[in-house]
Parts: structure tokens; C-alpha cells; sequence
């Protein structure tokens, strides 16, 4: 509970002061304290950590939940590495775990702002296929996506 407020109040360094602590009286953190791990690392924007906290999930035989992935997923986004995270949301899929629409929208502009327009327009796609209806936001990406990559007639059809 103590490691959950620290998380909450983004004061990492004391919620890793704990772990440590933990640790060298013999306490190991349990599914709970490293599933906060996960979320306090992927807020913070420290993906290598966040990682290292699923992978110990993953020991202890955890299958990751939409919050979860939520949470890589973001982490990965708004570290600059959205093809990473990509794949978390293919993991996602392919058990079933429908991404939410925030996550879909998580993507788009990072890759409209680098002009992917290949992995912009397979994501407006899954969106729609997913249920979600284009919006102003995902089609101004889009559009944005094709004005980076430099395709004006692309643009002007999105």
C-alpha cells in the first residue's frame, strides 16, 4: 500500500527506496506491488523499467490485462517508441484484449508526426475494424501523416 501512494504521488525514487528495502530483508514484491511497478514506471516514461517490472510478471505466471498493456502501450508512445509498443498491442490482440480507442489514438500522431504513413493508415484501419468510427482527430492525422510523407493527394483524399 505504502509502494501504491509513493506511485500515485510520482515520488519513484521512495517507492524504489521500499523495494530495495524489501529485498534485502528477504520480502520479494508480489503480483500487486510489481503490477504498480508497471504503471508507475510506464507514467514516469521509463519503458526499460516498466519492462523489466512485466517480465517479473511474467514470472510469477501473470497474463498481462488491458490495463497493463494500457500502460506499456503508453509508455512506449510517449517514450518515441510506438513501434515497440505496436507489438504489445499485437500480444494484446492475439488474446483476444480488445485495444481501447485511446490507445488507437495514442499511435496515430506519432507516426502521422514522422510521416509513417504505412503504420498511420494500418492503425486508422484496426481501428475501424475494431468498431471505432473515424473521427475529426484520426482523419486530421491522417491527413497529417500524408503531408509529412509528402503525399498532397493522399492528404486531400483523407
Amino acid at each position: 500500500m505504502i509502494i501504491d501512494a509513493k506511485a500515485k504521488e510520482n515520488r519513484i525514487e521512495d517507492a524504489e527506496r521500499i523495494i530495495m528495502k524489501m529485498k534485502e530483508n528477504g520480502i520479494l514484491p508480489d503480483i500487486l506491488t510489481t503490477t504498480v511497478l508497471v504503471h508507475m514506471y510506464s507514467n514516469a516514461g521509463n519503458f526499460d523499467r516498466a519492462r523489466e517490472a512485466l517480465e517479473s510478471l511474467r514470472s510469477y505466471g501473470f497474463q498481462p490485462d488491458t490495463n497493463i498493456y494500457n500502460s506499456m502501450i503508453m509508455a512506449y508512445v510517449n517514450a518515441g517508441q510506438p513501434k515497440l509498443g505496436e507489438s504489445s498491442m499485437s500480444e494484446m490482440e492475439a488474446r483476444d484484449i480488445m485495444p481501447t480507442k485511446e490507445i488507437y489514438m495514442a499511435f496515430l500522431p506519432s507516426f502521422s508526426e514522422h510521416g509513417d504513413v504505412g503504420r498511420a493508415g494500418r492503425i486508422a484501419t484496426t481501428m475501424q475494424f475494431a468498431g471505432f468510427q473515424p473521427s475529426l482527430e484520426s482523419c486530421a492525422l491522417l491527413v497529417e501523416a500524408y503531408g509529412h510523407a509528402g503525399d498532397p493527394d493522399q492528404a486531400r483524399n483523407n
